[in-house]
Order: structure tokens, then sequence, then C-alpha cells
């Protein structure tokens, strides 16, 4: 089939977006190959048509287990077999997977870049018949990327196994830097580079310095028609403007970490069908969420950084129709913003010891515990060895770009099934079950499986708690092994632990991280406070793309017109007119913000109209 078809037969695209194309026909030349594609600008789609066509197992490293454990799912869903290696699973486990992808049954074998240092791996990678490689989220292989992960340098020792197998890199922010970091470090060999412009010109950019945020997000929403994100930093928040929102009739629920799966799959839902309007959430949401008709992102409190702010407006407006993206802020913001990310940092000292006191919280020997789960209470932690629990929690984000730890404050655990029983007579519910399992998810006879009960509800168009007791019967009756979905804060060990003499920090990237931190937090300051630059030329010049003209979508160009409109129009008053010769000489797109600007002008008294004529008041 050719990639048009399959994008029709799988996804139901009549034609491709820009570049997807021309990236697939890249790959399909065997050509080393850069995609810098921005958020919802399809991705996934320029490895996953590729490896349908080609013969073999596409190998996609990710940095994160969610991710991995997403694209499955999404693959899964479309009838398309894959396996990720995620934690957990045994080297039987593993080698069965292996297998699977050599006798062709998985198309698409996802990995962390952790999981590749294994020369064990490796040497089995070699006999599964690789097509080609995916490096997703490939800006975490540079330093200057926002998410620095220093196994990422080590992908090109794959090479070595695979042989000279062409390379996709795909990453949806990254600058000239970052893009020449990719190419050197994965030792491309002239890469074709496609670089999608980070101009969005359906969104309007609107940021406003405000005291008080409540009342402004609510004028602004009483004014949207379509779905809306409001995007804030604690659960707290997500709970409290929800609320005030429902207070006004408007249709909100909070999302957020503590609630259980079954929660925020049934307010995400109710979203997505549009029976709630606002979805007030924690910077989680949204991934893997491609809804195109959200009208409006919110921003109540900072982004991290521009990069996560570039990532999170991308949401709004994927159908490409006008959309419009918000942010309040205060001084009070920008300082607790420093506080917490820059004077915060913990120092190398003292990351080494949160590292230890990990190992022996969790009763973990030294040189064990590799590729391990654990159930990890950050809190209970730190009030055991009295911790700050931000500075700790920048301690773990350090940790996990040595690659040797991974913490999820939300894990959500999925349902590990295998069936042990397979010729054996059953009816209602439980056979629905057990076919349904055999079919969605390969392997699952053979091993472990891990299962996501909500793509399992949809198939079967039945509760999870129907399913939950069916599972419960099949395995009382000894049909199948299955341990429930479980929630919670994880932690995940990504190699053997390190004794303490031999646990040796790269004090230069922790010198490049503190530097960066300092770099993008003036970064998010400047662009935020700017009111003479077009947003847009400054968000595209942080990404190193010079926009050469005013992008005349934004609070600060919308600002400038006004002015200008405002002016022209107090000259046209200068001797009284009627109103219907107002508009002449106007453009016709500008009537509307003509009309808007002279009904201001009436309710400030600086223009009068009596009898349609207007004048100006002296």
């Amino acid at each position: 089939m050719t990639p048009r078809q399959l994008l029709k037969k799988y996804w139901g695209y009549d034609s491709f977006r820009l570049n997807q194309e021309d990236i697939i026909q890249s790959i399909l030349n065997r050509k080393d190959t850069i995609a810098l594609m921005p958020t919802g600008g399809g991705k996934s789609i320029c490895y996953q048509i590729p490896g349908l066509i080609l013969e073999g197992t596409v190998l996609v490293v990710s940095p994160l287990i969610a991710l991995m454990q997403d694209q499955v799912n999404s693959l899964q869903k479309v009838g398309i077999k894959s396996f990720a290696l995620t934690s957990g699973l045994t080297r039987s486990e593993i080698e069965i997977a292996l297998d699977n992808c050599q006798n062709g049954y998985y198309k698409f074998l996802f990995v962390s870049p952790e999981r590749l240092r294994s020369e064990w791996l490796n040497a089995r990678l070699k006999h599964v018949g690789v097509s080609f490689v995916t490096i997703d989220e490939a800006h975490c292989i540079s330093q200057w990327g926002h998410d620095f992960r220093p196994p990422y340098l080590k992908i090109k020792d794959i090479k070595l196994s695979l042989g000279e197998l062409p390379f996709l890199a795909l990453t949806a922010t990254a600058n000239d830097h970052v893009l020449r970091d990719i190419e050197d470090s994965l030792e491309l060999q002239n890469a074709v580079t496609f670089k999608n412009s980070f101009l969005r010109e359906n969104l309007e950019i609107q940021i406003s310095e405000v005291e008080e945020k409540l009342n402004p997000l609510l004028n602004q929403i009483k004014r949207q028609t379509g779905s809306v994100i409001v995007y804030v930093r604690s659960r707290r928040k997500t709970i409290e403007i929800s609320k005030f929102l429902n207070q006004y009739s408007i249709s909100a629920t909070a999302y957020h970490a503590g609630l259980t799966s079954k929660e925020r799959s049934q307010r995400q839902n109710l979203w997505l069908e549009n029976s709630i309007q606002v979805m007030v959430a924690t910077t989680a949401f949204g991934m893997g969420i491609d809804k195109a008709d959200v009208r409006s992102v919110f921003h109540v409190d900072l982004p991290e950084d521009l990069e996560s702010y570039y990532q999170e407006i991308g949401r709004a407006g994927r159908d490409g129709k006008q959309s419009q993206v918000f942010l309040f802020y205060n001084t009070q913001d920008f300082n607790r913003l420093h506080y917490k990310w820059i004077e915060l940092y913990p120092s190398l000292k003292e990351i080494k010891e949160v590292y230890n006191k990990i190992g022996s919280h969790l009763q973990i020997a030294v040189n064990t515990g590799g590729y391990s789960e654990h159930e990890f209470n950050l809190i209970a932690f730190c009030e055991k060895y009295q911790f700050n629990p931000q500075k700790t929690l920048n301690g773990l984000s350090f940790l996990e770009k040595q690659g040797l730890i991974q913490y999820s404050s939300s894990q959500n655990k999925l349902a590990s099934i295998q069936i042990i029983e397979t010729n054996i007579s059953l009816s209602g519910l439980e056979e629905m079950v057990l076919k349904t399992l055999v079919r969605s998810f390969g392997g699952i006879t053979e091993m472990t499986v891990k299962v996501d009960m909500n793509v399992l509800s949809k198939r079967l168009n039945k509760s999870s708690t129907l399913i939950a007791e069916a599972l419960e019967k099949l395995k009382t009756a000894s049909i199948i092994k299955y341990t429930p979905a479980s929630e919670g804060e994880a932690l995940f060990f990504l190699q053997d632990r390190v004794e303490p003499k031999y646990l040796n920090l790269n004090s230069k990237v922790y010198k490049k991280v503190v530097e960066l931190r300092n770099y993008k937090f003036k970064a998010l300051k400047k662009f935020a406070e700017s009111n003479s630059i077009c947003r847009n030329i400054s968000l595209l010049n942080y990404f190193d793309e010079d926009l050469q003209e005013n992008c005349g979508n934004c609070d600060v160009c919308l600002s400038s017109s006004n002015q200008n409109l405002e002016q022209i129009i107090l000259t046209k008053l200068i001797s009284p007119i009627h109103s219907n010769e107002l508009l002449i000489g106007f453009d016709v797109s500008q009537h509307k913000e003509v009309i808007q600007i002279l009904r201001i002008l009436i309710e400030t008294n600086k223009v009068k109209k009596e009898k349609n004529i207007l004048s100006i008041i002296e």
C-alpha cells in the first residue's frame, strides 16, 4: 500500500500535513532524517507509515514510560501490533517480545535510551530485523535542549550492532544549536532536515500583567464559545478555579494527578465530548490529547519556560481556526518561579545525598535494583529525612538527566494480564473479555502484558467495573493471571544502585543545567514583560526563527493597530459626519474593529452621536 492509502486506512485522513509526506519518503529512501514539527503537527505518523511499509520492526527510542505506553495504546487502537520494553519485565518476557518482533508480529518496539545501554539487549536486537531507528523527543540529546538526558548520547552506539540503518530524529522544540547537536551526537550522515515554522498564524497571543486573576479569567471565558483549557501549577488551584467558574454557570471541571484513573478518564471524556466547556488542569493534561476545536488556552500561572509555553498553547486551534491564548502574570509570579526553579536548585552534594537516601529508604542494596519499579511517596520521604520537597524534586530531575532514576508523580500502573488457559469453554462477558484480550494484546498467552482498562472498556463497550469483575472471575478460575491497575507515585531505578563513593555526578552537566535554568527564566520574563515587540517575533526569535514582519494577531500588534485606527477615526471626525460615512476608506476586514473602537470612544465621552451624526466632544 502507498503512504496515502495507509494514512486513509488506519487514521482516516485523505491528505498529509505539511512536510509529513516528504519526511516519510526520506525514510523510505533510507536517508538519515531530522524533523522539527510543532506540537500537534503529526510527528508519530512520520515513523509509523514508513514502519508499516518497510520490512522489519521499527525501534523507537522514547524518554518517558508514559509516552511509550500512549503510543502503544494508540497503535493498538487502530490494529497495529507494538510493544514497549517498560520496567518490571523479566528477561524471559523481553526475550519473548524480541522473538515476536523477529517473527514479524510486532511492527514497533519502544525502548528507553537507558535500556539501550544493555549489551545483552543490543546483541539481541541484531537478530530482530530492525528497519530503522526513530528517536522521539530528540532535543533530549542536547545540553541546550530543555530536557537533556545523557543516555541519549549513547544511542549512536547501537549502530555497532545494527549497522548503518537510517535514523529519524523527531522533536517539537529545538533551536539551531540543538538541531546541530542532534546531527553531531547521533553521527547522522548527510541528514535531511525538515523544519516547519514555529509560527501559528491562527493563535492570538494575549499577555496581561494583573494583580488579581480570577475576574479577568472569568470575563474572557464568558466571551469564548468553544472548548477551553486553563493551566495552573497546583492541584488546589484546579479545584478552586473550576468551582469559581461553576458559580457563574460556566461548566468546568478539575484535572490533576491526585484523581483516580477513573475520575481523570471520566472528566477528560466529558470535556472531549463538549459536555463540559472548561478543563482546569495542571500542565500534565494535554499529553496525547488531540482535540481539534480548543478555542482558547489560559495560563493563570507561569509556565516553566518558553518551550513548555509553546507546547501548551499549541493545544489550541489545531483545526486551523482562529483561537486565543492568554497569559496572566504579576511580579510575585516571577519571584516565586525564580525561588522555586533557581534558588531551590540543590548543590551536587545535596543531590548525592538525595540519591543515597533513596537507596536506603527503598532498601535497595548497592549494585542491584536496575530497571526496578518502587512505590515512592515524595512528601513522606522528605519528612523522614527533613528535606525540602521542591529542592528534592529538583534533585530528582537532575538524577533523571544523569540516567540514574525516573520519578513519576502520577504513575498509572496498567493492569497486568497473562492468559494461561486457552482450551476452555466460556460464555457471556468472560468469553468476550478473553477473546478481546487475545485479539488486542499480542503475546498475552506467552507472557504478562500491560493492559489499559480504558482501551478494553471501549472495545467491549462495557464499563471498567464490569470488565474488572469478569477478570477477577477468570483469575479465580485459574484461566488468567491478573494484577489490577493501581495508582500512585512511583520511582524507577534505571540502572543498579551506585555505591556512594563511586557516584560521580557530572559537574559540567550540572553547571550547564544551572546556566540553562537562568537563561530560560530570563527569556520567559523578557517575553512576558515586553509590550513593544510583536509576541510572535519575540517567541520565534527564541527558537532561532526570523519573522520578517509583525504578526498582526497578538496583543502588541492589535494594540498598535487600535491606536492607529483610533487616530484615523478622530481625524475623520474633526468635522461632524454621518455614521454611514465613517467606514468609507477603511478595508472591509477593519470594519468590525472600527465599530468597536467607536463604541469605546462614545462610552469614554470622547465622541458623541446625535441623530446618526458623529462628532468630537470638545
